[in-house]
């Protein structure tokens, strides 16, 4: 039962980390699209520009940021488009970094299960 509760955590954790990529794909989409929003560059300010209900649901994602990224995000209502874009990407690379290392240690989880699967089927005469 261990064996097979650890094998659906990896499954679990391996989604996980494939809805990250996804998630930080949409961020630098998201980036381009703002540095060079309407056709006018990236020199417009967010507070000035973006509607008032988008701004609030902007707020609470950066009242749910992790830390490291916090100060990034300083200040980011008065942010050019293209300041924020910067951010965006700062905030992607950090993210990549975590999500890369995640990805590893799963890795290096997955080889150890198939390992001791192997383990167990030469055992009982099943391989």
């Amino acid at each position: 039962m261990q064996l097979s509760d650890a094998v659906a955590e990896v499954e679990e954790q391996r989604a996980s980390l494939m809805k990250t990529a996804e998630e930080l794909t949409q961020t630098l989409t998201a980036a381009d699209a703002l540095a060079g929003a309407g056709g006018r560059g990236g020199d417009w300010i967010i507070d000035d520009t973006i509607p008032g209900e988008l701004l609030a649901s902007m707020d609470q994602t950066m009242a749910d940021l992790k830390s490291e990224l916090i100060p990034l995000f300083t200040g980011w209502r008065r942010m050019t488009g293209a300041q924020f874009a910067d951010a965006l990407r700062s905030g992607y690379q950090l993210a990549r970094q975590d999500h890369d290392r995640r990805e590893a240690e799963l890795g290096s989880v997955e080889l150890r299960l198939r390992d001791i699967l192997g383990e167990l089927a030469a055992a009982i005469g099943q391989e």
